[in-house]
């Protein structure tokens, strides 16, 4: 089923805008979707998977401020939770859409469960890719260290990317990690790569981490909706501890693992489509 890529810029106030990609089919009925990428990612982790949802439903996936196409800011104030959050509210209200499902992978996930605490009643459903209410310290301290690298050759980038990654992940060929590398950096004018964030957006995610240091809360108040949680089969993120205490809080939760990934699964498995495809099922259903 072909469908509509449409490419918009999104006011959010100082001078900021979101690049937008807003996927439609002209097959319309499915509750639409919001795909939410991760710290110091951007939309095109879900480049894949929005044109496959797209095929009965509207999918739209921000760049994050700070993140892609995104507009940097000049002060770090401007990356704050908050604001990322009230940016996700904006993007709801002028596409129109009162009720979403969400799709959040780590960052993403975290403002799925901001979202779906404060206002249930526009969230049909949650999809939390490889991420719970608590960050693992040794995790973060590990992945902070693959934010940084830049000036980069496209083959140094790959390979990169790859000595970062293949402990946890496995079963994938060179043309897949240059496929990831290019998900995760960009080419400046000189033709080096680096990694395609604003590294002002760190100072924002410290405070996020020393103010915000759980989302017990946030995860019990979203009883009710439907929740579907990826866990990387290998991933020292979202750690099989945290996953069984999410399903104390959340019994009715559907955790699923997919086989061979670390932090994150891709969401092109078909595991994670299949528990994907279940939670739309669910958000579809007449309440």
């Amino acid at each position: 089923m072909s469908h509509l890529i449409d490419e918009r810029r999104l006011e959010v106030g100082r001078g900021l805008q979101l690049l937008v990609r807003h996927f439609q089919s002209p097959v319309q009925g499915g509750t639409p979707v919001l795909c939410l990428h991760g710290y110091w990612r951007n939309g095109r982790d879900f480049e894949t998977l929005a044109p496959r949802l797209a095929e009965n439903r509207s999918v739209l996936v921000p760049d994050l401020r700070g993140r892609g196409r995104s507009s940097y800011a000049e002060d770090a104030s401007d990356y704050l939770f908050e604001h990322l959050v009230d940016d996700c509210w904006r993007l709801l209200d002028t596409s129109g859409y009162e009720r979403v499902v969400i799709i959040g992978t780590t960052l993403g996930g975290l403002i799925g469960l901001e979202m779906a605490a404060a206002r249930p009643e526009r969230i049909a459903g949650l999809v939390l890719n490889d991420v719970g209410p608590e960050k693992p310290m040794a995790s973060v301290k590990r992945m902070a260290g693959h934010a940084v690298a830049g000036g980069l050759t496209r083959a140094d980038a790959i390979a990169l990317t790859r000595s970062q990654n293949e402990s946890f992940t496995r079963g994938l060929d060179d043309a897949d990690w240059e496929r990831l590398m290019l998900r995760a950096y960009r080419a400046d004018a000189d033709g080096a790569y680096g990694r395609d964030f604003d590294p002002l957006t760190n100072q924002a995610t410290a405070i996020l981490m020393s103010d915000r240091p759980s989302f017990w809360d946030e995860l019990r108040a979203s009883a009710g909706i439907p929740l579907t949680v990826l866990r990387g089969e290998n991933s020292d993120f979202l750690t099989r501890d945290i996953a069984t205490r999410m399903r104390d809080v959340r019994p009715d939760l559907n955790l699923v693992e997919i086989r061979d990934r670390g932090h994150p699964p891709f969401l092109d498995e078909p595991d994670a489509l299949e528990a994907i495809d279940a939670l739309l099922a669910l958000a579809d259903a007449p309440r």
